[in-house]
């Protein structure tokens, strides 16, 4: 680890180089205090947005008691992997959800239908037309099940990249501290919760969605 502290009237630098032993690659932060004007600034070189957000949580949170940090924050190749890969993962996963159940709803119907005409035949005694209807009930049958398979299928797939998203927002809420790493969540689920995905980046590099 290096470090270089300086001092200078009311200002005080820190500069630190150190290892992360999780992905091998080296970060660093810059710290800047200017007590004349009560403010201080953290400039953090780090390609690992967990390491980055644990780094923030144990400095300023813990160590520091920080109780307001709020940052803006490029992970260049984590935001082409969330909008390239994720939000259209979700995007697609849940166009399918709605043609699986337009699917299976008239795999019901017909079910139904086929079902009635079959025991109508039955009830006439006429054994031609009942099998040819509980033929169309067992082939309606095993479209159906395939249809729940697959609808089961496309949930798990959304379910595991929802997960991988909300640890994205864990990680880019503890970017922050305090009333801003709130807010990210918030807006955050808000998109997914109406399907806005495309706003998340905005919320992960600048904290808050801009206001109108």
């Amino acid at each position: 680890m290096k470090d270089a502290i300086l001092r200078k009237a009311n200002n005080f630098f820190m500069q630190i180089k150190a290892l992360d032993l999780r992905s091998g690659r080296v970060f660093s932060l810059s710290l800047q205090n200017d007590e004349q004007n009560n403010q201080a600034f953290l400039q953090m070189q780090c390609e690992d947005i967990e390491t980055a957000s644990d780094l923030i949580q144990d400095l300023l949170g813990d160590f520091l008691k920080v109780r307001e940090f709020e940052s803006e924050a490029k992970f260049p190749h984590l935001m082409e992997k969330l909008n390239n890969e994720l939000l259209v993962q979700i995007q697609e996963s849940n166009q399918l959800k709605g043609h699986f159940a337009a699917n299976i709803s008239e795999s019901i119907q017909n079910l139904k239908v086929s079902v009635v005409k079959a025991e109508a035949s039955l009830i006439i005694n006429d054994v031609t037309t009942m099998r040819k209807h509980y033929a169309i009930v067992q082939q309606e049958n095993g479209q159906l099940i395939g249809e729940y398979i697959k609808r089961s299928n496309n949930h798990q797939e959304l379910v595991h990249t929802l997960k991988e998203l909300n640890n994205l927002i864990r990680f880019a809420s503890n970017l922050r501290i305090g009333s801003c790493q709130k807010l990210v969540v918030q807006q955050a689920r808000e998109c997914i919760r109406k399907q806005t995905t495309e706003k998340i980046q905005a919320i992960f590099e600048r904290g808050r969605l801009q206001s109108n």
